[in-house]
């Protein structure tokens, strides 16, 4: 009966996971047979979750069954076991294929799965499935809305387990984030965005601080922007850490005239750098010429660019001051110090008018907000 080989097939999952049958070829074959199985729904699920269990693709039918099974919760369980075969070119393309499932659950779980295929096993074939998710992101064709949107929401998904930095993937992302008309598939972009946490992403981040079509919008990218990781963009020397990292406007005079957005950086060195917001053009700067200019940072440009002035987006002057000084004592305690008692923080949106590395006029209040903003990054 249908009961008694569910029975057997979850007890060889259970062995496999011990690892004493893993990779086996009698349980390979095992579960083959009962993927074909027409009669028994629970015998073809309890099959590739087996399959799953014990890393064996039995025979190829794993990938077919999670696109050709007529049954969804087989096909959840397909997908669920195609992420132990992260250095299978083969699953990763059938978890591709079932992120256009006309299941929603399908789609959620292969999304998932993605997240097997992250590591070193799979770097030859990685950006090339990435460029495959980018483009079914990235297509707005299916005549229903509601269906589409959840299957690009589930592109974006599948990208942030993916974990692939390639131009493609950061484009796809950003465009979603910037012009796709449904709310949950703008969310699941800036979510990817903060996973990736490449500081390419800033302009568009900072774009999205100002979507009034979402109200949660603005705290999603406000978190992504805090968490970049400045190693990622090539800006960090080797062995260089950074302390503390935000977001600011670089002012052309003391009035409220024309901005650039910028990231301004602290290492461990100590060094501190800005650059545009896509990450391009660093330009050094000398750490003790920092200061506190009102409601802004004044700081010496190396190489005879004299003095500018750099307005944070997030919290307050004082902050760069207090983190500079910590580093010089001790680098690797300097944002415990300067964030042990740091307040909540008050909203940006209001800060940013247009995410753009062009000039743009930017309205930068000359005093601190009223409610005490927060610290800029997280402690690394």
């Amino acid at each position: 009966p249908a009961s008694l080989r569910v029975a057997c097939l979850d007890a060889l999952a259970a062995l496999s996971v011990t690892a004493a049958l893993d990779g086996s070829d009698q349980v390979d074959v095992a579960c083959a047979h009962a993927l074909e199985d027409a009669e028994s729904v629970e015998v073809r699920r309890a099959a590739a979750l087996c399959a799953g269990a014990a890393k064996c693709l039995s025979r190829g039918r794993l990938v077919h069954r999670v696109a050709e099974d007529p049954d969804a919760t087989v096909r959840i369980a397909c997908a669920q076991s195609l992420r132990e075969f992260g250095n299978e070119q083969g699953a990763a393309w059938a978890l591709v294929a079932a992120l256009g499932d006309g299941d929603a659950r399908v789609r959620e779980h292969a999304a998932s799965s993605f997240d097997g295929f992250c590591g070193e096993a799979s770097i030859s074939f990685r950006p090339a499935v990435a460029r495959a998710v980018c483009a079914r992101l990235l297509d707005r064709s299916d005549k229903e809305e509601s269906s589409a949107t959840t299957k690009r929401s589930a592109a974006c998904r599948a990208l942030r387990h993916l974990h692939d930095f390639g131009e493609s993937t950061l484009d796809a992302l950003h465009d979603a984030l910037k012009n796709d008309k449904n709310v949950f598939t703008r969310r699941e972009a800036c979510r990817a965005l903060a996973a990736l946490k490449h500081p390419r992403s800033l302009r568009a981040l900072a774009g999205a601080l100002r979507d009034r079509r979402d109200a949660d919008m603005p705290d999603l990218a406000r978190e992504a922007i805090l968490g970049l990781d400045y190693a990622r963009g090539g800006l960090l020397r080797p062995n260089e850490r950074a302390l503390f990292t935000g977001p600011v406007l670089k002012r052309q005079d003391r009035m409220v005239t024309r901005t650039r957005l910028k990231a301004l950086v602290l290492t461990d060195e100590p060094r501190l750098f800005y650059c545009d917001a896509d990450g391009a053009n660093p330009k050094s700067c000398d750490v003790a010429s920092l200061a506190a200019d009102g409601a802004d940072l004044s700081v010496v440009v190396e190489g005879g660019q004299g003095r500018v002035r750099l307005a944070p987006l997030f919290g307050e002057a004082r902050e760069w001051l207090e983190a500079r000084d910590a580093s010089a004592r001790s680098p690797g305690a300097a944002l415990a110090e300067a964030w042990s008692e740091a307040p909540a923080s008050a909203p940006v949106a209001e800060f940013v008018r247009e995410a753009s590395d062009e000039e743009v006029p930017v309205a930068v209040p000359s005093v601190a907000p009223s409610a005490p903003p927060a610290p800029s990054v997280p402690v690394r």
